[in-house]
């Protein structure tokens, strides 16, 4: 029986290490985030990576003080922002807004926008100073 070489050890190393990584390493196609919120005005959500082409949000949103009865100031808005960046400075571009009445679960997705980073910013349209709050905010792409 002859010896292996000490090349053909190594390459058999090489490749049985190999296929393990490529059995153990996984892709995330999602990415999902969970928050609360808390505003009586305006609030700026923290810039988080999604990596899929659409984004969602749910909230489940509660006002017991806001002002009765219901008018059409009672609500909130939702912006999905992208981050851009250049050499120097980034900034951010509103993709779209959706309103939500301010008590009640409500969910809305921005389709096509691509990987990258982006922000919710919500801002409440009456001014009556009313805090709004959440523990139930879920955010994902696919």
């Amino acid at each position: 029986m002859t010896k292996p070489n000490k090349n053909s050890t190594w390459i058999i190393a090489i490749t049985v290490a190999l296929v393990t990584a490529l059995m153990v390493t996984t892709v995330a196609l999602a990415s999902s985030y969970t928050s609360t919120l808390s505003f009586n005005s305006s609030l700026t959500g923290q810039a988080r990576y999604y990596d899929g082409n659409a984004i969602t949000i749910s909230i489940t949103a509660k006002c017991p003080t806001c002002a009765r009865p219901a008018i059409a100031d009672q609500r909130y808005r939702v912006t999905l922002q992208k981050q851009s960046c250049g050499w120097f400075s980034c900034s951010w571009t509103d993709k779209a807004t959706y309103y939500f009445p301010v008590n009640g679960y409500n969910s809305a997705t921005w389709g096509g926008v691509g990987s990258g980073t982006y922000r919710f910013y919500f801002y409440k349209v009456a001014s009556d100073r009313a805090n709004i709050t959440s523990s139930d905010v879920k955010m994902s792409s696919k």
